[in-house]
């Protein structure tokens, strides 16, 4: 009987002793990530905030400086970085590598309040947001006007927002904001139907297709709640390159179809 009872606990056991070792084994990869990383908290750094296709050529490489890492156990884990254009936190994963460098010179100085000694997260970085509590969306831009330009910019600001709040059902009390920080209208050539047009459907055979090409940032203004003491949050994506086919249909209405580019990776900042 004893012999039996032996044999049922021993694969027991052993089921055990395998799934403990490979905790370890995984909890010691994940910490891994942290403590194997090319950068370290107080480093001075630039980001592909854009997450280019090709980061070599990217134009939106932006500087800052490593203040923490957020979890580090975890693979997917990364670096909170204080940016020095508007003093707030990115977050970059372990695993974008390639979208992360070493600044070039010493034109700023580490963040002071970066504590170099405790690398794992313990350490709380005090950003301007929670000094102030003054986190915002920029003031929407002025679209009017009678200019090419200006009309294209009002379809694509439309895309994303209606007096000032957001187009989705679900999300009608969140203000939305849309920012143009290069915008471009290039040359013309004529509609033609044909299945599988690059300019989108709608338009009329032999009409004007004006080409666009457009980086701007979307920007999210979302409350808070009270009972919960949440504040609420502001969430902004940078577009970079979108280009777009805009023309006239039938009844005389412009449209103005996305052809191309790519839409950024949203960024949170607490307010």
């Amino acid at each position: 009987m004893k012999t039996s009872t032996y044999k049922i606990f021993i694969p027991v056991i052993i089921v055990a002793v395998a799934l403990i070792a490979l905790a370890l084994a995984t909890s010691s990869r994940g910490i891994a990530q942290a403590t194997t990383q090319q950068f370290k908290v107080g480093d001075r750094v630039e980001v592909d905030t854009m997450f280019s296709q090709h980061p070599e050529t990217s134009t939106s490489w932006r500087k800052g400086t490593v203040a923490r890492f957020y979890d580090p156990e975890d693979r997917f884990g990364g670096l909170l970085i204080k940016m020095d254009q508007d003093g707030q936190e990115f977050r970059h994963r372990f695993v974008d590598a390639q979208w992360i460098r070493a600044a070039p010179g010493t034109d700023a100085p580490a963040a002071a309040n970066n504590k170099t000694e405790d690398q794992a997260g313990n350490t709380k970085t005090t950003t301007d947001a929670d000094k102030t509590g003054t986190v915002s969306c920029p003031a929407a831009d002025d679209l009017k006007g009678t200019s090419q330009a200006a009309i294209f910019k009002r379809l694509i600001d439309a895309r994303y927002e209606r007096n000032g709040k957001s187009l989705d059902e679900n999300n009608k009390n969140v203000s939305v904001s849309v920012h143009f920080d290069d915008f471009k209208v290039g040359a013309t050539h004529p509609y033609r139907h044909m299945i599988n047009n690059p300019d989108g459907s709608d338009g009329v055979d032999g009409g004007t297709v004006y080409a666009v090409k457009t980086t701007y940032l979307v920007c999210e203004d979302y409350p808070g709640y009270a009972p919960t003491g949440n504040k609420g949050e502001i969430q902004k994506r940078e577009n970079e390159n979108i280009t777009y086919s805009c023309f006239k249909d039938a009844t005389g209405d412009w449209i103005c179809n996305q052809t191309g580019g790519r839409l950024g990776r949203p960024q949170r900042t607490l307010k």
